[in-house]
């Protein structure tokens, strides 16, 4: 069987005598220029004789060649020439791998008789690659993958400066070291503020220039100015040069601006007719016919039929003058009038109806007949079962029981004061009440909208210090569930 050997050459550092070769490897002493094969045990390994058996091969009986690449390279000696020549391999006789990791070329490490520093340097070649030298690279930003890449656009960039000097601009102009040379056009500019400033060079448009440029030199006295088609011109008012001798001639007149009496005043006879809001400082007469929608003054505003004060918490005095009076026509109505036949809000700002006061009187002075029995009502709130709650009734100070009407089945107390309610709130229901407890009467109805009639009547009065209208009572829900309760007392008034 024949056998071929593959040759690498590697530095390696130390005393060959020391080094024992593998089986396979050929080692060149760089002392004596001797090539040393090895068997795997000789240290130094065993020198190569000549055919004849000479002292061996020399450095320079050797040489190395490389030829173009070509598929997927080779390594060939030439043992005539002593030439060893190296054909690289091409991209495509490498096959379809695009990539070499260091971990590929670590598995065919003892294979290749690489190290390992070997290894990691060729990383280091494969960054020196060019850009330029790389094929089938891609041609637009989104090939490499990348989605997120400036599109241009000025307005898409972040950060921009505000400023000209943001921008590194050191030689922009500004108002204050313009020195323009030719025509400066302010068209649209609503205005332009020369303070501080030295303006020269301009040609001033003078009172004789306008007095030339509309002839006042043939103004006459009186006279007015007029185009003749041509020029301006002087023309006598009444004349065809469409000025007018006065005012009256103008039957449209029209103000172009707003009208300034001078410390004058416009008189004379006629309507004046102003569609919007008049504005006046100072004291203001109105004779005649006046029709205005809307009056406001400092303290007063007149709308319609409505005068009212502008001010808060201002009074609207109405005075007459001398002995002039007041005259009021018709219905007086509103919250200022109160008509309350009992005058139980004895207010000292409101006024009377004639039928309140006629029927206080007589109530006062016993009239010209007897009292009616009215109604007088008191509501609980949400009452639980069998629970009390006490609500005071708005009644007369003086007066005849009748009857006591309960929307829900309850129990009814009243009493003639407060006092005497609290202490006899717990008093149990069958039990009666001592002949002084300050009890007027007690019903119990069993029924929805139950009226239980008192008779003969009981007489009912209030017992405070002070007397009052109010007529103390106690309700206790008996109707089997959570109930608003009304109670209604009929009563004869005896006492004002």
């Amino acid at each position: 069987m024949a056998y071929f050997r593959k040759l690498f050459f590697k530095r390696v550092t130390g005393i060959r005598d020391t080094y024992v070769l593998q089986e396979g490897d050929i080692a060149l002493d760089e002392d004596d220029f001797k090539l040393y094969r090895g068997d795997g045990s000789t240290p130094g390994g065993i020198v190569i004789s000549g055919a004849g058996g000479g002292s061996g091969i020399a450095l320079t009986d050797i040489s190395v060649t490389q030829a173009s690449a070509s598929g997927a390279g080779t390594l060939a000696y030439n043992s005539s020439t002593g030439v060893f020549t190296y054909t690289p391999p091409t991209a495509s006789g490498l096959g379809a791998k695009t990539s070499v990791s260091e971990a590929d070329v670590t598995q065919h490490q003892s294979a290749l008789s690489i190290t390992e520093s070997q290894i990691s340097d060729f990383g280091t070649y494969l960054t020196s690659v060019a850009f330029a030298d790389i094929t089938s690279k891609p041609t637009t930003i989104a090939g490499y993958g990348i989605t997120d890449a400036f599109d241009g656009a000025f307005g898409s960039l972040s950060g921009t400066p505000t400023t000209l000097a943001g921008y590194g601009i050191t030689d922009a102009a500004t108002l204050n070291n313009m020195a323009p040379t030719g025509a400066v056009d302010f068209t649209g500019a609503t205005s332009v503020d020369f303070t501080g400033a030295t303006v020269s060079g301009l040609n001033f448009y003078t009172d004789s220039d306008v007095d030339t440029h509309l002839n006042t030199s043939t103004a006459s006295s009186s006279e007015v100015l007029s185009w003749n088609g041509t020029d301006y011109d002087w023309v006598a008012q009444s004349g065809g040069g469409g000025g007018i001798a006065s005012v009256a001639d103008d039957t449209t007149p029209q103000l172009g601006g707003n009208l300034d009496l001078n410390n004058f005043d416009i008189t004379g006879t006629g309507d004046i007719n102003i569609t919007g809001t008049i504005t006046s400082s100072g004291d203001n007469t109105f004779t005649g016919t006046t029709d205005f929608d809307t009056i406001t003054t400092d303290g007063l505003s007149i709308v319609d039929n409505n005068i009212s004060s502008n001010r808060s918490n201002d009074d609207l005095i109405l005075s007459p003058s001398g002995t002039g009076s007041i005259n009021l026509n018709g219905t007086v109505t509103g919250s200022g009038v109160l008509d309350e036949d009992d005058m139980s809000s004895d207010s000292d700002v409101h006024l009377a109806t004639q039928q309140s006061i006629k029927a206080y009187v007589d109530s006062q002075s016993g009239g010209s007949s007897l009292q009616s029995r009215t109604t007088k009502n008191g509501v609980t709130g949400y009452l639980i079962d069998g629970n009390q709650a006490s609500v005071d009734i708005t009644g007369f100070k003086g007066y005849v029981l009748l009857k006591v009407y309960t929307s829900r089945a309850a129990r009814v107390r009243i009493y003639t004061d407060d006092a005497s309610r609290t202490a006899d709130a717990s008093r149990a229901e069958g039990t009666d009440p001592t002949a002084d407890a300050g009890v007027i009467a007690e019903v119990i109805t069993t029924t929805a909208n139950e009226t239980v009639l008192i008779s003969p009547g009981a007489f009912g009065f209030n017992n405070e210090s002070t007397p009052t209208t109010t007529i103390p009572t106690m309700i206790t829900n008996k109707s089997g569930s959570t109930q608003v309760i009304t109670v209604t007392l009929t009563l004869l008034q005896l006492e004002s």
